[in-house]
């Protein structure tokens, strides 16, 4: 849809969202009704999608390269929740399970950063170039612990290799884990409804 059509229904769901029971409180006002719709998920994804095409045409960026911005509109696919029922209990469980997420991601922070320390101290003196540093050596360390293995960058020795088995299994290990509790709770969900 091209833009100003797009901004002239934006501005036009804006305006009418005092109609709508979801978003005008009892005895609220009408910009209080156009704020909670403004703030809303699907008002926020479409003021995404619009707004790159704005920054671009008025050079808020000045001479710098923003095409990158161009994919920003991709996020009007996060809209197709409305209509995908299970799309939508997959959010709802995201959503309830926030904080468990979190957890999990700061232990693979933890798992991540161990796992650099650990490579750089057994091969940063072997492979300076590649492992001279434990930010340098977290390209090895991630892509070993989300089991994707490049194999661009490799650790050479006996022990260090059988580190690398033990961190890919634990990887693995660990993203099953993850994605059995988000199953489980999808289908306690799905149960409930």
């Amino acid at each position: 849809m091209p833009v100003p059509v797009f901004l002239v229904e934006y501005v036009l769901r804006l305006w009418s969202s005092v109609e709508s029971d979801s978003f005008r409180a009892p005895g609220g006002s009408a910009s209080g009704a156009r704020l909670r719709y403004f703030v809303s998920f699907h008002a926020v994804i479409d003021l995404l999608a619009i707004l790159p095409f704005f920054l671009m045409t008025f050079g808020v960026f000045g001479s710098a390269d923003m095409r990158f911005l161009r994919a920003i509109p991709l996020l009007r696919v996060l809209k197709l929740t409305r209509y995908s029922p299970a799309l939508g209990a997959l959010l709802d469980v995201i959503q309830r399970e926030t904080e468990a997420l979190l957890a999990a991601f700061v232990v693979l922070l933890l798992m991540l950063v161990f796992s650099a320390s650990g490579i750089f101290l057994l091969q940063g003196d072997m492979q300076p170039e590649t492992f001279g540093s434990i930010r340098s050596s977290m390209w090895w360390s991630i892509v070993t612990l989300t089991t994707v293995g490049y194999g661009d960058v490799t650790p050479v020795g006996g022990g260090v290799r059988m580190l690398a088995i033990f961190e890919a299994l634990a990887g693995q290990l660990y993203l099953t884990l993850l994605v059995a509790r988000l199953v489980g709770m999808y289908g306690a969900s799905a149960d409930k409804s």
